[in-house]
């Protein structure tokens, strides 16, 4: 865990940019996607992650009809990165599949939302189930500094340090609530700008991938095993 300790003195003056997200201004909606059918609920997450998003979604899921299994369809480009992990809270509490799959042009998931998707587990096993569509855009990035420009004490610095350690820390400790792989954390401190995760890092970290032309699943505990990665 080199790479850990290095990134917490890289960002002794920066905050979490993936609070911005690079998002619009509008909250997230949930509505019926596509995929709905008589035994499976799918519904569509789309937008801003805001701060009354969690509340909204619980309402939304709770007025669904009894069926087999709920999936979460997700397109959003981020926002509130506590509120991110308090719904993959709910997702992972209520065994909903995850899905980043087949998104309108120029959206995806990004930032603060692959928060969201790590988050999905299937019903009947229990075990993690996120998928991201082979040519849908799954992407993380870094800390940025926002700090204004003045003089700054050493006392400035390690407070900042200290926020910033925080974050990192809520962040790797959610990733162990939700099953998954710390290795997201990684991605999130090495990325300057937007990274858009690639197919077979997906698989590498416990992402399954959709191939979007032929619907096939590619499985990444089976990739994993091929390849001797193991998980964390």
């Amino acid at each position: 865990m080199n790479w850990l300790r290095t990134s917490f003195l890289k960002i002794a003056v920066c905050t979490l940019g993936l609070a911005a997200g690079l998002a619009s201004a509008e909250a997230m909606e949930f509505s019926r996607h596509p995929a709905d059918t008589d035994e499976v609920n799918a519904v569509l997450a789309k937008g801003r992650i805001e701060a009354q998003d969690v509340l909204r979604f619980i309402a939304y899921v709770d007025r669904l009809p009894k069926k087999k299994r709920t999936d979460i369809y997700l397109e959003s480009q981020g926002g509130s990165v506590q509120t991110a992990m308090a719904l993959g809270r709910e997702i992972y509490k209520s065994k909903f599949r995850t899905y980043a799959v087949n998104p309108a042009p120029g959206t995806g998931c990004s930032s603060a939302c692959t928060l969201v998707l790590i988050a999905g587990r299937d019903k009947e096993t229990g075990k993690p189930y996120r998928v991201k569509g082979s040519s849908t855009r799954v992407g993380f990035h870094n800390f940025y500094p926002v700090l204004p420009e003045k003089a700054y004490t050493a006392k400035d610095i390690l407070a900042t340090e200290a926020r910033a350690q925080k974050v990192i820390l809520d962040i790797a400790n959610y990733l162990l609530e939700v099953d998954a792989d710390l290795s997201f954390l990684k991605y999130s401190l090495k990325q300057k700008e937007i990274y858009p995760i690639k197919n077979e890092e997906a698989l590498s970290v416990g992402l399954n991938v959709l191939e979007e032309s032929s619907k096939e699943i590619l499985w990444s505990d089976t990739y994993r095993a091929r390849t001797g990665r193991s998980v964390n």
